[in-house]
Parts: structure tokens; C-alpha cells; sequence
């Protein structure tokens, strides 16, 4: 008997181990597992229950599976466990409860006849690869529409709208940063209140102005939790009026870390993001730098190619008018020299005087016209000189304040230090003039036109974004006025010979068709910006020189105007009206010319 016993008592330990091992194994399972019975009632859950569902095991046990998992006595219409019976193997759902996603799978347990007597119940928490799924599919979803070229304002309402979808009770918005990087304007927020938007819009970019404001100037998440108790949004009645509590603020930032825009997210309850919420903010920020940057250089390559196109159309108009200019110029110098000789050989009949003067004033303006023509061309011979610009500019103050109003102020603002380039003063004289003309005409009554000088260095992507222009040293020459400003048609036009924006009969359209010229024989390069309203500012850069500055002066006068002789000339031309005109004028003068 005794030997029966020990041998009981040995079996109930190792049974009672065996139940022990099996118990600690159950709980050690990091998912929900439950034992149900056929009347789908749990006879046995382990302990990651209460982390999944926030409930004891022991408080479970004995409560249907739908109650112990949602709250609900009725199955679901895709309930695993329906699913399970009806195949006779494993059934997976999966499921959305509180805004939490999860894998239910529902095992069969058979007997020995193959009948199921048991169910093994398992939830799994997969929150975290739902999450990646989603994010995949947005990042799929948006860099395809980015490659697809989809506009800016539908590809960040996509992305504003992506997260909305991923964060259950969201309101996000897109901010961008203005042109001047002081104010953010609305990019996208399709779900916020209009009023809102129109609040928001224009930002100011600073410490302390909201969550947005903060984020862009801290260039840092700024996280306001409850907006009605925030310093941030002390007064900012729009957000009461909008519901809004909490704000949750993202800088969007560049590859090359330069500030886009803010990405936010709202909700109408005080609330702090979670660790999951804060990937899917940074991931719709770097979604959305991906698409505006590409928005920005799909707008600066267009710009590019117009500038370019621009670029080589002046030059196709500068070769043709400077032919043409110089072929009519060939025609004007006979006319020119046969009248003035016609002047010398008639009689001193005062009305036949009058009328070679008139056909030598008409073919001297002609010849100005030819000259501008040649000098946009660039085809004109010029005497190059190294020159202060500051002492040119001064030494020509007087003329072109006589050139403008009385009610037109003139402002320089010239460099404290020399300017020294290489250049002709006479040309450069031109170009203060036609400037200063234009700017004058921009001037309905009052008005300010400044000239400013200086150095600038300008780098490979400022020369990469202006086709022609090359990266080092240059002098800047520029002058701005406070006039009408011009369109974006005119702005197209502007150096092109022959347009003007004045009246029939008022100025030929070749004023700075001819400061564009100049610039260029200068191998210099020039710019406008002009807006509507807000007046006008051209800027010329021009290399700068090393040289020592040479003193401004004008030609030399020659002494006498006895101009015969008795030599003989070897005459050298290839235009056939030239040549035997400066032969007749030559013999005129006792000399004998070949030719």
C-alpha cells in the first residue's frame, strides 16, 4: 500500500509541474490567448488580456467572447469564430476597435474522433504594421502623383488628407513660407473652416505666433496641448470659434535645410501625440518637402528655359538690327558727306542752304538711331578705359539732374569704396541716361529714382539661375525707381528694338534696347524686377577690374581746319556708294585717291 501511495504522490507533482510549465508558457504569450467552449464562452485567458483589453483574466473567464472583446453579446458579421466552424480550420480577422487594429484568429480543437470540442482564441495587436502598410501605400500613393506632375495645391490636399484617414479625429493643414521667409500663406487645409484659413493666412514667422509660427521659427516640432490655456494662442478668437483645443506643429524642411512650410495637426480635445502620431506628422512633412521642392524646380526650370529663350532671342535680334544698322549706315554716310559738299560748291543762296541743312539734320538723327542700333548689336568700336564707376556717376551728376523734373528727387547711394572695371565712360554716360529717362517717364508726378553702386560676389547657383551670366566679382550698378511699375508682358519685351509702351510719335523704343547692348559689349549682365504699382529696379553687374582707375576724359579736339594736302591715297572700302564718295571728297581736297 504504502508503495502505491508514493507512486500517487509522484504523479500529482509531475502532473502539477507539467500544469505549472503549461501556465507559465500561456502567460509568457505576448498576445491575448483565450480557451472558449463551444457556446463560445472564455474558460481560460492568460495575462497579456489585460494588456490588449485592460481586464484581469480571472475577471474574464466565463463571459462571452464578444462581450469580453467589444462590449457586445451578437457576433460581428465577419466573427472568425462563424468562420472557423464553417471550414473546420483556421479563420483570421482583422479588426478596428478604438482606433486600435488587430488580428483575430480563431484555432479549432478536435477529439479524437475529429470533432472540434474547443476553440483557441488569439488576439494579436498589429496597430504598428497597419500603420506601415498605410504609410507605404502613402508614400506609393504620393510619390506617384509627384512623378505624375500633379499640381502642388492637389498633391498637399492628398497628403493633408492621407493623414486625416491615418489619425481618426485629425485636422491637418499644410503652411508654406512666403517668398520673403517671413510670413507662412496656406497650402492646403481642406477640412478646416474657411474662416480659419483666411485667419491663419500670412503668419507671421516668430517665436511665440502659434504652434505654426513657433515651429517655422524654431525650426522644431512645437507641441500645444490645450490651445485655450497656451500662451501661444492668447487671443486668436478664430481657433475658439473653429472648436480647435490642440495644435501639434511640424517644420517642413528642405534636403538642403531650407525652410518649406509647417505641417499641423488639430483636434477638438486637448491631446498629445503619440509616438505613432508623431511618425505619421514627420512622414506627411517629408512628403510634403519632397513635392514642394519638386513643385519649386519644375517652376524654376520653366522660368529658366524662358529665361534662356529670352536670352537667345536678344542675341538674334542684336546680330540682325546691328547688320541692318550698319548696312543703313553705309547708305546715311553719302547722303551725310554729298550734302555738306553741295553746301560748299553752291552759291550763298540762302533758301537752298536752308534745305541742305534740313537733309543734313534728318540724316544726323537717322545716324543716332544707327548708332543705337549698333550699340545694341554690339558691333560699335569702343574706347575702353579703367574707370571708377563712383567718379563717372559724379563727374555726370549734374547733366542728369538736369535731365529730370524738378519733382523727381535724385538719390545716390554710391559704394564708400572705389569700383574700379573696364570700360567706355561715354557709353556708361548712355546708359545713366536711358535709366534715368525711363524711370522718369514711369514718374506720373512725385518721385525718388536711386543709384546705388557696389560689390557683389555672385556663386554658381545665382549665375545657374540667370542663363548668361558667369560666377565671380562684379560691380553693381543699379537703379530703382518708385514709378508704375510694369506686367509680366511688358517685363517679356522690354529690350527688344523698337518697343515702347509710349505713344506714337514719343521715343523710339530703343533706349534700352541700347543699355542691354551696352551692358553686353561690356561683358556685363543686367536684370529687372518690377511689379505693378510698386515701381521699377534694373540692376547691372559688370566685372570688376584690378587696375588702377583712370581719370574720366573726353576726346581730342584737333587743332586747325585746313584740311587739304596734295598726297596720294590708297582708299581701301567695300561698300561701292562709300568709296567713290570718300574719293570725290578726298580729290576735293587736292589729294589723289586709288581705290
Amino acid at each position: 500500500m504504502s508503495a502505491d501511495r508514493c507512486n500517487c504522490k509522484d504523479l500529482e507533482q509531475k502532473l502539477g509541474a507539467v500544469a505549472s510549465e503549461w501556465r507559465e508558457t500561456f502567460d509568457a504569450i505576448e498576445d491575448s490567448v483565450w480557451l472558449l467552449d463551444m457556446d463560445r464562452h472564455i474558460i481560460r485567458a492568460n495575462r497579456a488580456s489585460e494588456q490588449i483589453f485592460g481586464k484581469l483574466p480571472k475577471d474574464i473567464a466565463g463571459l462571452h467572447c464578444c462581450q469580453a472583446a467589444y462590449g457586445k453579446v451578437l457576433p460581428r458579421t465577419d466573427c472568425p469564430f462563424e468562420a472557423m466552424l464553417a471550414s473546420g480550420k483556421r479563420a483570421s480577422v482583422q479588426m478596428n476597435l478604438d482606433n486600435t487594429w488587430y488580428e483575430v484568429s480563431v484555432d479549432p480543437v478536435f477529439d479524437e474522433q475529429g470533432c472540434i470540442i474547443r476553440a483557441v482564441y488569439i488576439v494579436k495587436n498589429i496597430s504598428r504594421l497597419k500603420k506601415a502598410e498605410y504609410c507605404e501605400q502613402n508614400r506609393s500613393g504620393i510619390l506617384g502623383r509627384i512623378a505624375g506632375g500633379e499640381p502642388l495645391p492637389q498633391l498637399l490636399s492628398f497628403i493633408v488628407l492621407s493623414i486625416e484617414n491615418g489619425m481618426p479625429g485629425a485636422l491637418c493643414s499644410i503652411m508654406l513660407v512666403s517668398d520673403n521667409g517671413v510670413r507662412l500663406l496656406n497650402g492646403a487645409a481642406p477640412n478646416l473652416p474657411d474662416y480659419y484659413n483666411m485667419a491663419t493666412d500670412g503668419t507671421k514667422i516668430g517665436d511665440g505666433i502659434g504652434s505654426c509660427g513657433t515651429a517655422a521659427f524654431r525650426r522644431e516640432r512645437a507641441v500645444v496641448e490645450d490651445i485655450d490655456s497656451h500662451p501661444f494662442w492668447k487671443g486668436f478668437a478664430p481657433a475658439q470659434e473653429a472648436g480647435l483645443r490642440s495644435c501639434w506643429s511640424e517644420p517642413i524642411i528642405s534636403s538642403s535645410g531650407v525652410l518649406l512650410g509647417t505641417f499641423a495637426v488639430y483636434h477638438r480635445t486637448p491631446s498629445t501625440p503619440t509616438e505613432d502620431e508623431i511618425y505619421l506628422v514627420q512622414q506627411a512633412s517629408a512628403f510634403a518637402a519632397i513635392a514642394i521642392e519638386r513643385s519649386k524646380g519644375e517652376a524654376e526650370r520653366l522660368k529658366l528655359e524662358q529665361l534662356l529663350g529670352q536670352s537667345q532671342k536678344m542675341e538674334a535680334i542684336g546680330h540682325l538690327s546691328g547688320g541692318i544698322a550698319h548696312d543703313f549706315n553705309n547708305l546715311l554716310t553719302p547722303i551725310l558727306i554729298y550734302t555738306d559738299m553741295l553746301k560748299r560748291y553752291l552759291p550763298d543762296n540762302e533758301k537752298v542752304r536752308s534745305q541742305l541743312d534740313g537733309i543734313i539734320k534728318a540724316s544726323g538723327k537717322a545716324r543716332e538711331l544707327t548708332q543705337q542700333l549698333l550699340s545694341f548689336g554690339r558691333k560699335q568700336v569702343m574706347q575702353m578705359q579703367v574707370l571708377d564707376l563712383n567718379n563717372v556717376i559724379m563727374s555726370f551728376y549734374s547733366i542728369l539732374r538736369r535731365t529730370l523734373r524738378e519733382n523727381i528727387s535724385l538719390s545716390l547711394q554710391l559704394s564708400s569704396q572705389p569700383v574700379v572695371i573696364h570700360a567706355d565712360s561715354s557709353k556708361l554716360e548712355q546708359v545713366l541716361l536711358n535709366l534715368l529717362q525711363n524711370a522718369q517717364d514711369a514718374i506720373a508726378i512725385n518721385g525718388v529714382i536711386s543709384i546705388e553702386t557696389g560689390q557683389v560676389l555672385i556663386d554658381d547657383e545665382f549665375a545657374r539661375r540667370h542663363p548668361g551670366m558667369n560666377a565671380g566679382h562684379f560691380v553693381l550698378l543699379s537703379c530703382a525707381d518708385n514709378g508704375c511699375g510694369m506686367n509680366a508682358e511688358t517685363m517679356s519685351q522690354l529690350f527688344e528694338p523698337f518697343f515702347t509702351t509710349k505713344e506714337a510719335g514719343h521715343g523710339t523704343g530703343l533706349g534700352l534696347a541700347n543699355v542691354y547692348g551696352i551692358v553686353k559689349q561690356h561683358n556685363g549682365y543686367i536684370t529687372t524686377v518690377s511689379t505693378v504699382g510698386n515701381g521699377t529696379v534694373f540692376k547691372i553687374y559688370l566685372p570688376v577690374c584690378d587696375e588702377k582707375p583712370q581719370s574720366v576724359r573726353g576726346g581730342r579736339e584737333l587743332e586747325g581746319s585746313d584740311h587739304s594736302g596734295s598726297a596720294v591715297i590708297l582708299l581701301v572700302e567695300d561698300n561701292e556708294m562709300v568709296l567713290v564718295m570718300t574719293s570725290d571728297l578726298l580729290e576735293g581736297f587736292g589729294y589723289t585717291a586709288y581705290g
